[in-house]
């Protein structure tokens, strides 16, 4: 079948290796420095040495394309150019505006830094704190002359949602519910959580989720809180079961096979039973 690709602006730079959206990205292992990996601080000024600042990023495009230039170089992961202003609040150190959050709802690791995975995982890409002071890879970025860059102004800051959902819980209406239970369609980035989560007597509810991605993404699934005595049941666009999981669990992920999901779950039993219900983060990857 016939396709179109759509690409952003780029803005000519003949000393430019990796160009994107009207930006230059140069990564650490292309400056012939005599330690191509160190800490937080000496990688950003290395970077602004350069006229550069540690990357930001704005957009799961931006992200891919990122990936792109580390893609079979064996590295792992590298920092990106965001710092901690409060716990588990970031802003990004060139100063422009927090509006993409690729956190990984899962990750555990405490710092003031953030790393960007380049793992061979298949929804790599996603980023988890880390100490300042531990030492990693790096990217710079620097604007192309004087290039008009297509961006989004924020007019709100973008958080992760598993962090929406802990602030939203402080402020909660007994009388809303932030569920999405029984929606036409709940499109990624988002939260989705049993009916009346948390309670630890949950009212008794059959729910259905359909949740779908735009793009060409498919959809990650990611339990941040799971407590149920009936299976949350996962479907791929086929009606097939990719994952059916009950009890009380470890927050874990289901990567969805293409761009849809569908999760039911029946809850007659859990206040019965003493479960809590669970909460899931769902993201494209």
């Amino acid at each position: 079948m016939p396709f179109v690709c759509e690409v952003p602006m780029t803005v000519a730079d003949p000393t430019c290796s990796h160009n994107y959206n009207g930006y230059c990205y140069t990564g650490s292992t292309e400056m012939h420095l005599a330690t191509i990996n160190t800490t937080y601080d000496r990688a950003q000024s290395i970077c602004q040495s350069k006229n550069s600042d540690l990357v930001s990023i704005h957009s799961k495009q931006e992200l891919d394309f990122i990936r792109a230039i580390y893609r079979n170089s064996g590295i792992q992961q590298i920092f990106v150019g965001a710092q901690a202003f409060l716990p588990d609040t970031f802003d990004w150190s060139d100063g422009s505006n927090w509006d993409f959050d690729y956190t990984d709802p899962l990750a555990t690791s405490k710092g003031n830094c953030l790393v960007m995975d380049l793992s061979d995982r298949p929804n790599n890409g996603m980023w988890s704190q880390t100490d300042c002071q531990n030492v990693n890879f790096f990217l710079c970025k620097r604007k192309i002359g004087d290039a008009t860059v297509a961006t989004t102004v924020a007019t709100t800051e973008a958080v992760n949602p598993k962090f929406k959902r802990a602030s939203r819980a402080a402020i909660r209406n007994e009388f809303l519910d932030f569920s999405n239970c029984n929606s036409t369609l709940v499109l990624a980035p988002g939260t989705i959580t049993s009916f009346g989560y948390p309670n630890t007597k949950p009212p008794i509810t059959t729910c259905t989720w359909n949740i779908g991605t735009l793009g060409p993404y498919r959809v990650g699934v990611y339990f941040t809180d799971f407590s149920v005595y009936n299976a949350v049941y996962v479907y791929d666009e086929y009606g097939n079961i990719i994952s059916s999981v009950t009890g009380n669990i470890r927050p874990y992920q289901v990567l969805g096979t293409s761009n849809v999901v569908t999760i039911t779950h029946d809850s007659r039993f859990d206040a019965a039973y003493n479960y809590n219900g669970f909460s899931a983060t769902i993201l494209p990857y």
